[in-house]
């Protein structure tokens, strides 16, 4: 049986990164992914620029559909908040087309890639793994140095790892078929946001122009029911969003015209072990603001792949020398999302309608306040940046008014930190 240096189970962004990036060193790698070639995935497909830049692969214009030049957040009652910075901050993508883009190029630098490849089993060995497979209704085993788990939101597969799952949260989705100058005219190369309880809940809406079709969905709590009438009423009566959308037809995905996702809302306890490494989804890596995570699988992909490449030499794959991952990927975002976490806390699961019409507010009215806010938000696509860079006034008074002090018993050091003044993690941006 043919020995790989590594196995990546799933070929999203985060497990193809991997994969590229073992591969791109000589070792052999095998790729599996449960699902046939350019199988959809739940995702709005918005794509900070930072996301190419830690890929170095160029900007495909085969693959992109639409630059993107500023992200909008419509509130209630205070308008809206724009960031833009006056360039290009990132892309759109359809999902299906980019991630099979990723797997192909993984195959082009020498990795195996199989498609429709279901993992039943994983054994953990002292000297080695063992993945078995379900391929096209054939039973197969691949054997490997390290596993590399990207196989998104998985209890069953993180269970057999010895790993507890996280917590999530869930997003239904539509894609919506127009054209282009409709598109042009009411949308634009804009990502836009809609926080209004009445459709949103306690997260908000989202619109996403591609070519000629949007993406549509909401991100929710776990356990909230009926998701998929909110999301057709946000279309039909939202006051700004039915006027985007207008004439614009579903369209089904195997055999559907709404299709839901689980997010990762918060890291998994322990992201590596004797033999393996969880990247992306899997580990729980998701902006905890947004639940943007294509940057963070391609950013926890290409770490663990640049690992594994170098702990070749040695062979020694234990867990002690694999815990080095955790370290390297809680420098690179982890203490960030840290902060996120709690500011999540202050802006959505309640009250989110006054929440967001005191944050724009504030913004719309303190320039220099709202002038980082308009940068960070493009860059970011995230209010939590801002906020931590703030002066120690500015954020007493938005702590005041998201009134912080009601969370004081659940998050006292991280009230006092982020709002009082401590310096906040340095934050990537490569913009």
């Amino acid at each position: 049986m043919l020995m790989f240096d590594a196995i990546v189970i799933g070929g999203g962004p985060a497990g193809a990164t991997a994969a590229i990036t073992i591969a791109r060193k000589g070792l052999k790698v095998a790729l599996l992914e449960k699902g046939p070639v350019n199988r959809y995935k739940v995702c709005s497909g918005g794509m900070p620029l930072r996301t190419f830049k830690v890929l170095e692969l160029g900007i495909p214009k085969d693959i992109v559909e639409r630059p993107v030049y500023e992200v909008n957040i419509y509130v209630p009652t205070k308008g809206k908040i724009s960031g833009n910075i006056g360039k290009i901050i990132g892309y759109t993508v359809y999902r299906p087309k980019f991630d099979q883009w990723l797997r192909d190029k993984a195959s082009d630098f020498g990795a195996l890639v199989e498609h429709e490849c279901l993992v039943k089993d994983i054994k953990l060995q002292k000297d080695y793994v063992e993945v078995k497979c379900l391929k096209k209704g054939k039973s197969e085993t691949y054997r490997g140095k390290v596993i590399i788990g990207a196989f998104g939101v998985n209890g069953f597969l993180l269970r057999k790892l010895g790993v507890k799952p996280s917590k999530y949260s869930v997003s239904v989705q539509m894609e919506l078929k127009g054209n282009a100058e409709d598109i042009d005219s009411r949308i634009g190369n804009t990502l836009n946001f809609y926080v209004d309880s009445r459709f949103s809940g306690s997260s908000y809406c989202w619109i996403f122009p591609r070519k000629e079709e949007v993406s549509v969905g909401l991100t929710e709590k776990m356990g909230v029911k009926r998701l998929d009438e909110r999301l057709k009423s946000f279309i039909e009566k939202h006051p700004l969003a039915s006027k985007q959308l207008k004439g614009f037809k579903p369209r089904k995905i195997n055999g559907k015209f709404i299709l839901g996702h689980l997010n990762p809302d918060e890291c998994v306890e322990k992201t590596y072990g004797h033999r393996f490494l969880l990247v992306g989804d899997a580990a729980g890596f998701a902006d905890p603001i947004t639940w943007e995570g294509i940057f963070y699988a391609v950013k926890s992909g290409k770490i663990a792949g640049e690992l594994i490449s170098e702990m070749h030499e040695t062979g020694d794959y234990t867990t002690d020398k694999l815990s080095a991952y955790e370290r390297m990927w809680k420098k690179e975002f982890g203490k960030y999302f840290k902060y996120e976490y709690f500011i999540r806390e202050l802006l959505w699961f309640k009250d989110v309608d006054e929440r967001w019409d005191f944050i724009a507010e504030y913004f719309n009215t303190h320039k220099k306040a709202g002038e980082l806010l308009s940068r960070d938000l493009a860059i970011y696509m995230s209010v939590a940046p801002t906020i931590m860079k703030l002066s120690k006034i500015d954020k007493i008074k938005i702590g005041m008014g998201l009134k912080a002090y009601r969370m004081l018993f659940k998050w006292p050091r991280m009230i006092f930190s982020v709002l009082f003044g401590r310096k906040p993690p340095k934050i990537e941006s490569n913009v």
